[in-house]
């Protein structure tokens, strides 16, 4: 007899890789020194826990690119009646040979409806085939606005962190 040993994605499973990943970038901004960049522009998590709100958010992650690169993120949001779908977008020149497209599930840790426009990013991936990918998103200052984890389905092994992205809010 064959056992079929596949794994298979859940919501569920999705949900706790983006909290996990949450509660990190919680973490490091905890134990940040207390006057680091770090620490003051994200004074409002400080006391982040449990009973702290937050957005959830699901969607399709796609990045990749041969030297010039292309990320796109579109986000449903699960809790809020006033913001329908938040779309993150950036592109430029970088050292990248990848292809990775998943879907992602998260949290933003503020009102994405007030946090559009110009914003800081930073991509983990690490795929063959199969694998994981997280996005954090964060303001200009680098204040925190929320972190997206999902399985990577495609190649490439990398980590961008850009300023030039672009959310945009539609209600």
């Amino acid at each position: 007899m064959t056992t079929n040993t596949a794994s298979t994605t859940t919501i569920g499973d999705l949900k706790d890789l983006a909290r996990q990943s949450l509660l990190k970038q919680i973490e490091i901004i905890k134990n940040s020194p207390e006057n680091s960049p770090v620490n003051l522009a994200n004074k409002a998590l400080l006391t982040f826990d449990d009973s702290t709100s937050v957005w959830a958010a699901g969607g399709t992650l796609e990045a990749g690119g041969l030297v010039y690169y292309g990320v796109s993120c579109t986000l449903a949001l699960t809790n809020i009646t006033d913001v329908k779908a938040v779309e993150f977008e950036a592109h430029g020149w970088g050292a990248v040979a990848a292809a990775i497209e998943c879907e992602v599930a998260g949290a933003f840790v503020v009102d994405p409806g007030t946090v559009a426009g110009n914003c800081e990013w930073a991509i983990v991936a690490g795929a063959v085939e199969e694998g994981a990918v997280s996005l954090t998103l964060m303001t200009e200052s680098g204040s925190l606005i929320g972190t997206f984890a999902g399985l990577a389905e495609g190649i490439g092994a990398f980590t961008w962190g850009k300023d030039n992205g672009q959310l945009t809010v539609s209600g």
